[in-house]
């Protein structure tokens, strides 16, 4: 279910920011995902 609710944020660009907060070193990867994603 989570992974669900992440993809959503990623279109929102929120993901980023939360990412940040839980995974300082996921962000970056999370970022570059985003993009290819949305």
């Amino acid at each position: 279910m989570q992974n669900q609710k992440r993809f959503y944020a990623s279109c929102f660009g929120q993901q980023t920011y939360f990412l940040n907060v839980k995974f300082w070193g996921l962000e970056v990867v999370v970022s570059l995902y985003d993009s290819s994603g949305c």
